[in-house]
């Protein structure tokens, strides 16, 4: 069986059977399980020795048909993008790396195709170009580009991606059409992969983004891994069963994050029920990603919302109203600023400056924990009161309290117990919402000089005793340290 999809503008995508049967996610292609046949692409064959290529010039006048250096340059350029994420995997396989070109003026029936990997036509009249799939013959580009190996580069790893096995990501019915309403601004989708090579939009930048990276893992995990057909493996996306595929779990943060600003407006439109509200991994809302891409029709329908948290922050603690000032972008400002939900003590935040992660053995005194107590502009709040406390593990503090200084900035210490692991700090302050967290790691310590020296520091004394209280939770002050200035 063989089959040709036409690439053509986003908004009005055929659905290309087996590659394109596109829902509110993405499409990497599962051909054996959806269709039952064993189509022949790339992926494959990535543990093969070699790869042969064959290509040819169509409709080109002489001047045109003297790239082959430059068009097999682009072709394994293509290639290797597509090939090194399965590299980064490790697999302990050899992955191919070595491609064989053969030029032929004229490539006749199939018979003639059949020894090769993969074929390729560069026509030199322009127009949409398509790629051809079959359970037995090589997977069949026809390039309408032209011959420039520049101008085509965006369109070849787009084709080649589909040779690969995966499919049109991201097909949007066109807006005149009517639909049912949007799950995230599109028709249907097998897999999941949002907006990049496959779905035109990246074409430009002539780079596979991390969402093609992303895609090409899931396919070869499913062709050499038994991956479930349903197992969406990365975070931030779950199995649909009708239509089935692995959608996003946050719509609206996942058209507005990709840069497709009419399909957010639809969602917003079209689904009253959706999450505005929502957090990717990075605690970033759909309000945080149209402030900083500044999708302003976006932003002004959002901000119609009552429901809408203004005051929601990232993992770094920031706020959309910290970016929109941040950017110079006075009118989101004063549109965040003016919103019923808005809280200006939400926008303040605590940022860590130094003293996280650190890694020491146990008994050991750490590197100051330093923090800064900020506004929504990002500046210094000076006289903050900080309180720290021991969340997890063990150790003492040298401080719980401190107040922040003219820079803003607090700190304490951490003397860790002497049971290895693992000792979080976490840091609140008065008027601040939310808190910061630090870690450090104790690794076993050295042999003591005796049974009686517990912190392994050379000596019998005070602050073995110490040591030992803190390690089953008892947290002396610095008071109970004579002469020690433990912070």
């Amino acid at each position: 069986m063989k089959f040709v999809k036409k690439m053509m503008p986003p908004f009005v995508l055929v659905l290309w059977v087996c590659l394109s049967i596109t829902p509110a996610a993405h499409s990497w292609s599962a051909f054996d399980h959806l269709h039952g046949r064993r189509y022949n692409i790339l992926i494959r064959k990535v543990h093969a020795d070699y790869w042969t290529i064959v290509y040819q010039y169509i409709d080109c006048p002489p001047e045109k048909m003297n790239n082959n250096k430059a068009l097999e340059e682009a072709m394994t350029q293509a290639l290797q993008a597509w090939l090194q994420p399965v590299r980064a995997l490790n697999t302990g396989k050899p992955v191919v790396n070595d491609f064989r070109y053969e030029h032929k003026d004229k490539i006749h029936g199939e018979e003639a195709v059949k020894p090769f990997d993969l074929v390729v036509g560069f026509i030199c009249t322009f127009d949409k170009s398509s790629i051809s799939m079959d359970t037995v013959l090589p997977p069949s580009i026809v390039m309408r580009k032209g011959t420039e190996a520049t101008r085509l580069m965006g369109t070849l790893l787009h084709e080649i991606g589909h040779a690969f096995g995966l499919a049109d990501t991201y097909i949007r019915p066109a807006p005149m059409v009517a639909v049912r309403a949007s799950k995230g601004g599109l028709a249907r989708t097998i897999g999941h992969q949002p907006s990049s090579i496959m779905n035109e939009y990246a074409m430009h930048d002539f780079l596979i983004t991390e969402d093609d990276k992303n895609g090409i893992i899931w396919l070869y995990k499913f062709y050499y891994e038994d991956l479930p057909l349903d197992d969406c493996i990365f975070p931030n996306y779950e199995w649909e069963s009708s239509p089935p595929g692995c959608r996003p779990k946050y719509p609206l943060i996942f058209e507005i994050k990709h840069g497709v600003e009419w399909t957010a407006i639809a969602v917003l439109n079209d689904d009253k029920n959706t999450e505005i509200n929502a957090k990717d991994l990075l605690g970033s809302t759909a309000l945080h990603y149209a402030v900083t891409k500044n999708y302003q029709d976006f932003l002004k329908k959002l901000l119609e919302r009552a429901d809408l948290d203004v005051n929601a922050k990232d993992t770094d603690g920031r706020t959309a109203l910290y970016y929109a000032i941040k950017n110079w972008d006075a009118d989101t400002e004063n549109l965040i600023r003016n919103h019923p939900t808005f809280d200006l003590s939400a926008h303040w935040t605590l940022v860590k400056i130094a003293g996280d992660g650190q890694k020491t053995t146990a008994g050991s005194r750490l590197s100051p924990l330093i923090l800064a107590a900020q506004d929504e502009r990002g500046q210094p709040m000076p006289n903050v009161k900080v309180t720290f406390t021991i969340d997890r593990g063990t150790g003492m503090l040298g401080r719980a309290t401190a107040t922040t200084d003219a820079e803003g900035s607090a700190r304490t210490t951490l003397a860790l117990g002497w049971i290895p692991g693992t000792t979080t700090v976490r840091a609140t302050a008065e008027g601040i919402q939310g808190d910061v967290l630090f870690t450090a790691t104790a690794t076993a310590p050295p042999e003591p000089i005796s049974a009686e020296d517990v912190n392994a520091d050379g000596a019998v004394d005070v602050e073995d005793l110490v040591f030992v209280a803190s390690s089953f939770g008892a947290v002396p002050t610095p008071d109970a340290l004579p002469d020690t200035d433990v912070n």
